[in-house]
Protein backbone atom coordinates (compact mmCIF):
# COMPACT_ATOMS: atom_id res chain seq x y z
CA UNK A 1 0.00 0.00 0.00
CA UNK A 2 1.67 3.13 -1.18
CA UNK A 3 1.92 5.88 1.69
CA UNK A 4 1.11 9.23 1.94
CA UNK A 5 3.10 11.31 3.97
CA UNK A 6 1.51 13.74 5.28
CA UNK A 7 3.93 16.21 6.62
CA UNK A 8 5.44 16.60 2.83
CA UNK A 9 1.89 16.78 1.07
CA UNK A 10 1.16 19.53 3.68
CA UNK A 11 4.34 22.21 2.67
CA UNK A 12 2.70 22.19 -0.63
CA UNK A 13 -0.59 23.31 0.02
CA UNK A 14 0.95 26.71 -0.22
CA UNK A 15 0.38 26.07 -3.90
CA UNK A 16 -3.13 25.99 -3.97
CA UNK A 17 -3.50 29.82 -3.49
CA UNK A 18 -2.00 30.06 -6.78
CA UNK A 19 -4.38 32.00 -9.11
CA UNK A 20 -3.24 29.73 -12.67
CA UNK A 21 -3.16 25.96 -12.03
CA UNK A 22 -4.02 25.74 -8.22
CA UNK A 23 -2.40 22.09 -7.62
CA UNK A 24 -1.21 20.39 -4.37
CA UNK A 25 1.39 17.63 -4.17
CA UNK A 26 0.84 14.07 -2.42
CA UNK A 27 3.86 12.97 -1.20
CA UNK A 28 4.11 8.64 -1.74
CA UNK A 29 6.72 7.76 0.75
CA UNK A 30 8.14 4.40 0.60
CA UNK A 31 9.90 1.53 -1.43
CA UNK A 32 8.21 1.56 -4.97
CA UNK A 33 9.08 -0.17 -8.15
CA UNK A 34 10.98 3.01 -9.32
CA UNK A 35 12.99 3.69 -6.00
CA UNK A 36 13.78 0.27 -4.39
CA UNK A 37 15.69 2.75 -1.57
CA UNK A 38 13.52 2.89 1.62
CA UNK A 39 12.59 6.34 2.63
CA UNK A 40 12.96 7.48 -0.94
CA UNK A 41 9.97 8.70 -2.71
CA UNK A 42 7.86 10.53 -5.56
CA UNK A 43 5.36 13.44 -5.59
CA UNK A 44 2.19 13.36 -7.22
CA UNK A 45 0.69 16.15 -8.37
CA UNK A 46 -2.89 16.78 -7.97
CA UNK A 47 -5.20 19.68 -9.30
CA UNK A 48 -7.42 21.58 -6.43
CA UNK A 49 -10.35 21.21 -8.68
CA UNK A 50 -11.38 18.80 -11.37
CA UNK A 51 -12.98 19.30 -14.38
CA UNK A 52 -16.05 18.29 -15.18
CA UNK A 53 -16.90 16.50 -12.05
CA UNK A 54 -16.05 19.47 -10.48
CA UNK A 55 -14.37 17.57 -7.08
CA UNK A 56 -12.27 19.20 -4.62
CA UNK A 57 -9.23 17.07 -3.61
CA UNK A 58 -7.60 20.27 -2.38
CA UNK A 59 -10.32 21.40 -0.28
CA UNK A 60 -9.90 17.19 1.24
CA UNK A 61 -6.58 17.72 1.54
CA UNK A 62 -6.92 21.25 3.23
CA UNK A 63 -8.79 19.23 5.88
CA UNK A 64 -6.25 17.04 6.93
CA UNK A 65 -4.04 19.98 7.94
CA UNK A 66 -4.20 19.50 11.77
CA UNK A 67 -2.74 16.20 10.80
CA UNK A 68 0.24 17.23 9.50
CA UNK A 69 2.58 14.10 10.78
CA UNK A 70 2.73 10.18 10.16
CA UNK A 71 0.95 8.57 7.31
CA UNK A 72 -2.26 9.33 5.68
CA UNK A 73 -3.70 5.46 6.34
CA UNK A 74 -2.01 3.85 9.41
CA UNK A 75 -3.58 0.23 8.87
CA UNK A 76 -2.69 -2.91 6.83
CA UNK A 77 -5.73 -3.51 4.82
CA UNK A 78 -6.69 -6.94 4.12
CA UNK A 79 -8.16 -7.16 -0.18
CA UNK A 80 -11.78 -6.91 -0.06
CA UNK A 81 -13.69 -9.84 -0.99
CA UNK A 82 -15.94 -9.58 -4.59
CA UNK A 83 -19.12 -9.93 -1.88
CA UNK A 84 -18.09 -6.95 -0.42
CA UNK A 85 -19.28 -4.92 -3.28
CA UNK A 86 -22.41 -6.51 -3.57
CA UNK A 87 -24.81 -3.79 -1.95
CA UNK A 88 -23.28 -1.25 -4.03
CA UNK A 89 -23.07 -3.28 -7.22
CA UNK A 90 -27.46 -4.22 -6.71
CA UNK A 91 -28.15 -0.12 -5.67
CA UNK A 92 -26.50 0.72 -9.28
CA UNK A 93 -28.14 -1.51 -10.70
CA UNK A 94 -31.63 -0.93 -8.91
CA UNK A 95 -31.33 2.44 -9.73
CA UNK A 96 -31.44 1.99 -13.46
CA UNK A 97 -34.17 -0.36 -13.29
CA UNK A 98 -35.94 2.77 -11.69
CA UNK A 99 -34.97 5.60 -13.74
CA UNK A 100 -34.70 4.25 -16.98
CA UNK A 101 -36.05 1.71 -19.63
CA UNK A 102 -32.69 0.02 -20.07
CA UNK A 103 -33.73 -2.72 -17.97
CA UNK A 104 -37.37 -4.13 -17.88
CA UNK A 105 -39.00 -3.88 -14.41
CA UNK A 106 -39.75 -7.58 -14.79
CA UNK A 107 -35.99 -8.73 -14.58
CA UNK A 108 -35.15 -10.31 -11.34
CA UNK A 109 -31.74 -8.49 -10.80
CA UNK A 110 -30.63 -11.14 -7.85
CA UNK A 111 -31.14 -14.14 -9.94
CA UNK A 112 -29.87 -12.27 -13.24
CA UNK A 113 -26.72 -10.19 -12.29
CA UNK A 114 -25.90 -11.67 -8.77
CA UNK A 115 -21.95 -11.28 -8.70
CA UNK A 116 -21.13 -14.54 -8.44
CA UNK A 117 -23.67 -15.67 -10.93
CA UNK A 118 -22.05 -13.11 -13.49
CA UNK A 119 -18.76 -14.43 -12.50
CA UNK A 120 -19.85 -17.91 -13.73
CA UNK A 121 -21.30 -16.94 -16.41
CA UNK A 122 -18.22 -14.86 -17.65
CA UNK A 123 -16.03 -17.82 -16.87
CA UNK A 124 -18.17 -20.29 -18.85
CA UNK A 125 -18.33 -18.06 -22.00
CA UNK A 126 -14.44 -17.63 -21.78
CA UNK A 127 -13.67 -21.16 -21.65
CA UNK A 128 -16.44 -21.63 -24.61
CA UNK A 129 -15.00 -19.04 -26.41
CA UNK A 130 -11.02 -20.77 -25.40
CA UNK A 131 -12.44 -23.78 -26.54
CA UNK A 132 -11.85 -25.70 -23.56
CA UNK A 133 -13.31 -29.24 -23.39
CA UNK A 134 -16.88 -29.21 -21.52
CA UNK A 135 -15.57 -32.21 -19.59
CA UNK A 136 -13.11 -29.18 -17.99
CA UNK A 137 -15.57 -26.18 -17.40
CA UNK A 138 -17.83 -28.46 -15.16
CA UNK A 139 -14.69 -29.21 -12.80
Amino acid sequence: MPLVELSETALSLQFLALEEGPHFLVRIKGRTKGMLIAGRGFEIPCIAVTGISRLKPGRWVQRLGPFRNGKLFQQQLAVPSLLEFKEDFFEILIRVQDCTDLISPDVDLQEKAGILRTLRRNLTSHAINMQVPEILQMQ
